[in-house]
């Protein structure tokens, strides 16, 4: 049966392989520290977007766009930098527009937190930033967009955001813009709960679907409560409908990305979650798992991936 398998594997990589460019190349853009947290593949070129630190005072880390050819070989670079505040878009994003240009979801610090919206032109010129309090600012100013930019009609985008409403909870904030990075509208999702978005996506006709979690980390230390979140939203903001991963299946981790299907039906990529004794605090650790959600958010197949350490350490 191994040797199956090996065969199998073998002649699935060597198909999957031919007439397709592969590269494994280091390097650091000509900065001291660089990581790039989006990559936009297209049929002739690739762009991605990351973080840059100077070696220049003060220091601040910026953003990079960067054009390159299907060896990686960079045909163009830019920075977005300030010596004022920091551009960090940590957590990827990078989506393109008709026309060409581009949009990230990033978050700023200077004396205050910020979530920042940059778009670029094809040629990763800068055509604006816009930029985002959390709605109880100057009481909490802690925002940082999590799980992506959903890009809705006629330009518009929702960006996804992790926001305080106290120092003990937290929340899903959504701002929908228009083009131009104005505000359209803003939607608040949460409760008493420790709320955190973890994807999006549009839909066809301009609804959004938020992915996240909600759990009791912000209650208790032990017998922890960890549930996997969604809610669809109609282009007004609207809450068409809400579901949570029933209590039966016990521990769940967030919605890390979604797939949604010509029917309706949602393809979730998880976990499954084991809560392990500690002295002080209880921890969590999770096996992956993606399942399928029918049009009724019905449970229809699902498939898990054990951690090999956590069935080792078991």
């Amino acid at each position: 049966m191994k040797i199956l398998y090996t065969s199998i594997f073998a002649f699935l990589f060597t198909f999957s392989s031919i007439g397709q460019n592969t590269f494994n190349i280091r390097t650091n853009y000509g900065f001291p520290a660089a990581v790039l947290t989006s990559i936009f593949p297209m049929d002739s070129c690739i762009y991605a977007s990351g973080i840059i630190a100077d070696s220049v005072f003060p220091y601040n880390t910026s953003a990079i766009f960067i054009k390159m050819d299907l060896s990686a070989q960079i045909l163009l670079l830019k920075t977005l930098t300030s010596a004022q505040k920091t551009f960090e878009p940590w957590f990827g994003g990078l989506k393109s527009l008709a026309g060409g240009s581009f949009l990230m979801p990033a978050y700023s610090i200077d004396s205050t937190m910020k979530t920042v919206l940059i778009k670029y032109n094809h040629l990763g010129d800068t055509l604006f930033t816009r930029e985002y309090f959390n709605p109880f600012y100057p009481a909490q100013d802690f925002i940082q967009p999590r799980g992506g930019i959903a890009i809705c009609k006629n330009g518009e985008s929702v960006t996804n955001n992790w926001i305080t409403i106290s120092d003990a909870n937290t929340n899903i904030y959504l701002i929908k813009t228009d083009s131009n990075g104005k505000v359209k509208w803003s939607k608040m999702l949460g409760d008493n709960y420790w709320e955190r978005p973890s994807s999006i996506l549009a839909t066809d006709n301009g609804c959004v679907i938020i992915g996240g979690i909600k759990t009791n980390d912000n209650m208790t230390t032990e017998n922890f409560s960890y549930r996997t979140f969604l809610t669809g939203l109609d282009t007004s903001g609207q809450i068409q409908w809400t579901w949570l991963s029933p209590e039966s299946w016990g521990l769940r981790d967030a919605a890390r990305d979604m797939v949604l299907l010509e029917d309706g039906s949602l393809v979730i990529a998880s976990g499954i979650g084991h809560e392990q004794q500690r002295p002080s605090v209880n921890v969590v650790y999770f096996d992956k798992a993606v399942f399928k959600l029918n049009p009724q958010r019905e449970l229809e197949w699902e498939v898990v991936f054990p951690d090999p350490e956590l069935v080792m350490n078991s």
